[in-house]
């Protein structure tokens, strides 16, 4: 489809967003977004206005937030969060995009690369990683649920996203707001699966480019674990933002938006 329009579909329970605001002359290929744990489609609200002129962009809810549900006896893994992510790719009507992840959507996204790497043009990760070992805090969080609630766990990530100055207020706000309405069991399933991912084996294997957005205080990736990622992908290009922890596409919205634009635009032809 081509025009200009905004479609909010649900597909199989994924909540998924399409707008097109392309320039009739920009035919540049789709970008499908995927978002991190504890948020959802609205955190790329601010890469909207830079990449939107030249791709067609599309988002979705993770199951057990925003708007997508998880069916009754889901067992989560690994594939079965890239079979989502492409599941919505494929309700969108696209065949071959960019792939852009943050936190275990960048994960997310370097395993869907790796099992379609003729689909997938690119790849960009955001404060995301390619193993679980090394994350600090997310071990915790069971236990964190269990004892301190939603509200408490909520309340300690809000500060290991950003500072009260990373953000405006009312981006702040919408950040809490939609944390507290996550669902507590979801956030603990999707952690500990994702302490037990390795990609490590295979990075060498990944053929689309890679552009790693790199926030240099997260408490959860360590900076190494950045450098590791850079160093087994051949050609992989690196951002290193020092005083950003964990809301990178927020905090650092629009820069890290014109930095995978760029990207885009040098590493890959657009079709």
């Amino acid at each position: 489809m081509r025009g200009r329009y905004a479609i909010s579909i649900t597909t199989n329970g994924l909540n998924w967003r399409a707008d097109d605001i392309r320039a009739a002359w920009s035919w540049g290929a789709p970008v499908v977004f995927h978002h991190g744990i504890g948020t959802d489609l609205g955190i790329w609200s601010d890469w909207l206005p830079v990449l939107g002129p030249d791709h067609l962009l599309v988002r979705f809810d993770l199951r057990g937030f925003g708007r997508s549900t998880v069916p009754a006896g889901h067992v989560w893994s690994l594939g079965g969060l890239v079979d989502d992510y492409f599941a919505v790719a494929d309700a969108a009507g696209v065949e071959r995009f960019h792939a852009v992840g943050e936190s275990i959507g960048g994960t997310v996204v370097l395993a869907a690369a790796l099992r379609a790497p003729d689909r997938i043009l690119s790849v960009t990760v955001s404060n995301g990683a390619h193993k679980g070992a090394g994350l600090g805090r997310v071990k915790g969080w069971r236990q964190a649920m269990a004892d301190k609630g939603l509200d408490r766990w909520a309340d300690e990530m809000l500060d290991q996203r950003f500072d009260e100055a990373a953000v405006p207020a009312e981006v702040r706000q919408w950040f809490d707001a939609t944390q507290r309405r996550s669902d507590a069991e979801v956030i603990v399933a999707l952690g500990e699966l994702l302490l037990g991912v390795d990609l490590s084996p295979r990075l060498a294997e990944l053929r689309p480019p890679l552009l790693i957005l790199a926030p240099q205080q997260s408490p959860f990736i360590p900076a190494e674990t950045f450098e590791a990622m850079h160093a087994a992908v051949r050609g992989a290009r690196i951002h290193r933002f020092d005083s950003a922890r964990h809301g990178l596409p927020l905090s650092h919205g629009r820069g890290s938006a014109e930095l995978a634009r760029d990207f885009i635009a040098e590493k890959v032809e657009t079709t």
